[in-house]
């Protein structure tokens, strides 16, 4: 390697889908029975997983601690840098939080700019105009 290369561009490996579920599994242990199991074996378990705790989050709305624990995880997915982690932070999480005003109210006052960032994102294509054919 050349000795001039800037340590930015070396990337580390991605976590596996299984190091994904696994960190849902540790960070929320009481919950850990909603993300064990696979209805549709069309979508991998990493995604089921993380759809069942953004489905946690919205049933939830009204618990401060479970809330400020997930602002929590979403922060530091979004600073991780890993490709498959902020993947399942957008399409997982925020996409489908995002669609609830109520959630992002509670959640926004303690989210970091990175995680911001994200959710910002996310909130614009929701607000795109649908590109329709001619």
């Amino acid at each position: 390697m050349p000795e001039n290369l800037n340590e930015h561009f070396i990337r580390k490996p991605s976590v596996t889908s299984g190091e994904a579920v696994a960190l849902l599994k540790r960070r929320f242990p009481q919950e850990s029975q909603l993300f064990g199991s696979e209805e549709d074996p069309e979508i991998p378990q990493q995604f089921y997983a993380y759809e069942r705790l953004a489905e946690e989050i919205q049933n939830r709305t009204g618990d401060v601690f479970f809330l400020e624990s997930v602002t929590r995880f979403i922060n530091e997915l979004s600073l991780s840098k890993d490709p498959l982690l902020e993947n399942l932070l957008v399409v997982s999480l925020l996409e489908r939080l995002a669609a609830d005003p109520v959630v992002v109210s509670a959640m926004r006052p303690h989210l970091e700019n990175e995680a911001l960032n994200f959710l910002n994102a996310v909130e614009r294509e929701f607000r795109k105009p649908e590109n329709t054919k001619l």
